[in-house]
Parts: structure tokens; sequence; C-alpha cells
């Protein structure tokens, strides 16, 4: 699994290091974590790398929102393999195949 992303804040390393940097540059929720120090790969990689090491330079990719209208009368499938995060709050496409929006 690649889609490796950030579905909440805790209280923690992540917090404390935000508390004390620019709003700009703290990690939210959505964000995708796509590299850890020198490990770029699966979630299991990426957490593997965490739990091995104490300094972590997080590659983080930010999401951006756009508005997409679909007509499914013609096509009632969507055509995507969502995943749903643990806490219900966010979908993630993992991929797109054929239906309305491709």
């Amino acid at each position: 699994d690649n889609a490796t992303f950030v579905d909440g804040i805790l209280k923690g390393a992540i917090q404390t290091w935000s508390d004390s940097h620019p709003k700009d540059e703290h990690l939210h929720r959505y964000d995708r974590i796509v590299g850890i120090n020198a490990v770029r790969g699966s979630t299991n990689q990426l957490l593997s790398e965490m739990r091995q090491t104490v300094d972590w330079h997080l590659i983080v990719q930010r999401p951006t929102e756009i508005s997409v209208s679909v007509d499914c009368e013609k096509n009632p499938s969507l055509g995507l393999d969502l995943k749903y995060s643990p806490n219900g709050v966010s979908l993630l496409i993992s991929s797109i195949g054929e239906g309305a929006i491709k």
C-alpha cells in the first residue's frame, strides 16, 4: 500500500514540532507522506523507518481540493477504487477504472 496519508495529528513529536514552527510548515490532516529520511516506498517501509530512527526528515505532498460534477445517469459506476480512513472522515482514490469519472 503506497497511500500513506495523515488521518489526524495526536499529541507527540509531530505536534510538539508543529507548535514551534510556522503554520505553513505543519503536518496537516490529509497530507500524504511519501518519504522518510532516504526511504520512499510502501506504508510498511515508511513505518519501519520511523520505528528504527529517532530523527525524521519527512517528504510530504499536500493535497489540492477540486470540484468535479459527474453525470451518473449514463454510467452508474464511478469507476473508482476507494479507501476509507480509519476515523471515517475521508476517502482516498487509489485507482481509476472504467466508469463515469474516466
